[in-house]
């Protein structure tokens, strides 16, 4: 998919910065929630994963504490190759934000800033908010609230009860436009100011930003009973299994190994080794990659086709692409992903189940 300019010029580049570095102190512990490991994958992986999802974002660009660098290393294992630099936070947001836009080179035309802990958050929400930053000089994801609102200065309720059509929760990622992102970050670093949001920033120094109509599902863990909401979030998303189920990446493990004439995911991963218990199904496929090469084979492309009743696949084709590229080490534009509905027949009719069919591509390496 290609996003153009309003001038119709080269194509939209975005960059990303994605914050890990908070110490999750409202978690009820000192480490860091984007370490957690939501349906066997890591949090911080998810979320990394979703922003690379967005059709226009170019660059990745992690900011971390300098206690968690090896450790989320290891989580964005499976994007090896797709993060740009993974550089250290400071005591503040303002001052992580800083370090990430920074790091991120000067191609893109916009910078995003996503909060590591809004897992969930669809690619389609990111690539709408890298759009709107470019049109407006800032955007930012957000949802209206629901509730009705209540003013209670002191405990007790005020006679007025605000008008909630008129009011939105801020979510994440916010973007600007790149020039102006860092003339706003060194104009608050002179001038002391230390807002909670990029927003902020924007309507301190510029003016109003871009509202993106967001979603629910695009929670931020932050109290415990999150984690468990989002285990059970992941657990609709996906099925269950020996390592974490994912049936997509276990037939494109297969197909990548067979086509290279090696083992099958089931002799190179026993599913009666405990070593393989609720593994992610990413690094095995990052693994049988690796003895493809070995083995003197490189992918060139993959094809999948998922046939069930449920969900459908269309509304996640461009995540599950861009998923699966960053894994495999190959573009979006050589990964296909198609869904196929059942028509209520055979076996997997009713939902209960998903069947993979994945085909691949390889070459052999020079030399």
């Amino acid at each position: 998919m290609e996003i153009r300019r309003p001038d119709e010029g080269p194509p939209l580049r975005a960059g990303a910065v994605l914050l890990a570095a908070g110490s999750s102190t409202r978690m009820g512990g000192p480490s860091n929630k984007a370490l957690l490991r939501i349906g066997g994958r890591a949090v911080v992986e998810r979320s990394a994963a979703a922003l690379l999802g967005a059709p226009s974002v170019r660059e990745l660009v992690v900011v971390v504490r300098g206690e968690d660098r090896a450790a989320v290393e290891e989580a964005l294992a499976p994007l090896r190759g797709k993060v740009r630099a993974i550089v250290e936070g400071g005591l503040e947001r303002t001052d992580s934000v800083r370090a990430g836009v920074d790091a991120v080179s000067d191609e893109p035309d916009v910078v995003l800033v996503h909060d590591a802990a809004r897992c969930f958050v669809d690619p389609d929400h990111v690539e709408a908010v890298a759009r709107a930053a470019y049109e407006h000089g800032c955007a930012l994801l957000a949802m209206r609230v629901r509730d009705t609102l209540k003013y209670a200065p002191n405990g007790f309720l005020s006679e007025e009860t605000a008008d909630r059509d008129q009011f939105w929760s801020a979510q994440t990622p916010q973007g600007m436009r790149t020039a102006r992102f860092r003339d706003v970050l060194a104009r608050a670093e002179r001038d002391g100011y230390r807002p909670t949001d990029d927003a902020a920033l924007h309507e301190h120094y510029h003016g109003p930003s871009k509202l993106v109509a967001g979603s629910a599902l695009n929670v931020k863990l932050t109290p415990p009973d999150d984690v468990e909401f989002a285990e059970a979030l992941a657990r609709v998303r996906g099925p269950s299994g020996h390592s974490d189920g994912d049936a997509v990446l276990h037939a494109l493990t297969d197909a990548v190994t067979g086509a290279a004439g090696l083992d099958d995911i089931g002799t190179l991963f026993p599913d009666d080794d405990p070593q393989w218990k609720d593994a992610d199904s990413a690094a095995l496929l990052a693994e049988a990659l690796r003895l493809v090469r070995e083995s003197g084979w490189q992918l060139v492309n993959v094809d999948v086709v998922i046939a069930t009743e449920g969900p459908r696949i269309k509304p996640h084709r461009a995540a599950m692409r861009a998923s699966v590229a960053a894994i495999c080490g190959i573009d979006a534009d050589a990964v296909n992903v198609k869904g196929k509905t059942l028509e209520g027949m055979g076996a997997l009719a009713g939902g209960a189940g998903v069947a993979v069919q994945a085909v691949c591509l390889i070459e052999r390496v020079n030399g």
